[in-house]
C-alpha cells in the first residue's frame, strides 16, 4: 500500500550517477579542447602572421630573434595586441608598421616590439 512506505520523488540513485558521470567526461573533454584550441590559436597568431595590413599579398611573418629569445625565457605571453599602422619614413613616404605589445601578467612584466625588434 502506498501509506506503508513513504514516497520518494528523488531520480534512482544509478541515473543520477551515469549522469554525473557523463557530466563529467564532457566537461574534461571540453576543456582538453578549449585548451588545445588557445594554444594552437596563440601560436598561429604569434609565429605566423603578416606583417602588414594586406595578408593575401604580404610576406608570411614569423618571430624575431629577440621575441624567440623572450619566449623562450618566458613562454609564450598571457595576452598580447598586435597593430597594424602606417608611420612616417625620414624621406616623407609612409612605412608599414606592425606593433606588438606581449603582456606578462604574473611576471608583471611588459614588452612592445616595433616591427619584431
Amino acid at each position: 500500500m502506498a501509506g506503508d512506505r513513504p514516497l520518494n520523488n528523488d531520480p534512482p540513485k544509478h541515473l543520477s550517477k551515469r549522469h554525473w558521470r557523463a557530466a563529467v567526461w564532457l566537461s574534461a573533454a571540453c576543456l582538453l579542447l578549449l585548451s588545445t584550441g588557445c594554444l594552437w590559436f596563440q601560436t598561429s597568431l604569434l609565429g605566423s602572421g603578416s606583417s602588414g595590413p594586406d595578408s593575401l599579398t604580404a610576406q608570411p611573418y614569423s618571430l624575431s630573434i629577440d621575441q624567440n629569445d623572450l619566449v623562450q625565457e618566458l613562454g609564450y605571453p598571457e595576452a598580447f595586441i598586435i597593430l597594424f599602422y602606417q608611420g612616417d619614413a625620414p624621406d616623407g613616404s609612409l612605412l608599414d608598421v606592425r606593433q606588438e605589445v606581449w603582456e606578462y601578467y604574473t611576471a608583471g612584466k611588459s614588452y612592445t616590439f616595433l616591427d619584431g625588434e
